[in-house]
């Protein structure tokens, strides 16, 4: 049941948050604040999880087409270990910006809503499909160039698996991401970033 209002819930986000373009605002600092409108529509989802679940809700992904493109977004309740751990997660992401476009997706936003109830991080959404074992080895090698560059930067991912790495296209087309860097590091050492790479390489070997 927790899960059908939860997607009833995500799906009048889907439908009402477009009618309202300037509901998400962007600016060059990428700490514009969100309108009452998208905190209006998390606030619903989080009392009506509470009065469902007995609990608040502290974190919810999903995806929202914003001025014509899709970007992901992850939300959750202001103050809690979830908004910290979003903070932490654009603090990295901008650590990598030098790559974004190219071998990470781009901060889109990030900050609280007007309302200042939620914590908002959205990226630019990459569809596509998840790397695994026995992966062909011209996408491995755009993957170990992709770390490598992250690692270049003195970031780890801090969270390599196939969940985290997507191929969009096809053939020649085909070309690597890498996502998600809510568990990353910044100044890694040396040592670290030869592990992490060597994890690599046995990951999708």
């Amino acid at each position: 049941m927790a899960g059908i209002y939860i997607c009833l819930m995500l799906k009048l986000c889907s439908v009402w948050l477009p009618l309202h373009p300037k509901a998400y605002v962007l600016n060059d600092s990428l700490h514009a604040p969100i309108s009452s409108v998208l905190s209006a529509a998390i606030l619903t989802i989080a009392v009506v999880h509470q009065w469902i679940c007995q609990e608040f809700l502290l974190r919810c992904n999903f995806t929202y087409r914003l001025n014509g493109r899709f970007v992901a977004l992850k939300i959750a309740a202001m103050h809690s270990k979830e908004a910290e751990r979003l903070a932490l997660e654009g603090a990295n992401l901008k650590a990598v910006q030098s790559l974004w476009g190219q071998y990470v997706p781009a901060l889109a936003a990030l900050g609280p809503t007007g309302r200042r109830d939620a914590f908002v991080l959205a990226t630019e959404y990459i569809r596509g499909r998840h790397l695994g074992s026995g992966t062909e080895e011209p996408l491995k090698q755009q993957l170990q160039a992709a770390l490598e560059a992250v690692h270049q930067l003195e970031v780890l991912h801090g969270d390599l698996r196939s969940q985290n790495v997507v191929v969009p296209g096809e053939g020649e087309q085909q070309h690597v991401w890498l996502i998600d860097f809510g568990h990353s590091k910044q100044h890694a050492t040396q040592v670290e970033r030869q592990e992490e790479m060597q994890q690599l390489d046995e990951l999708f070997a």
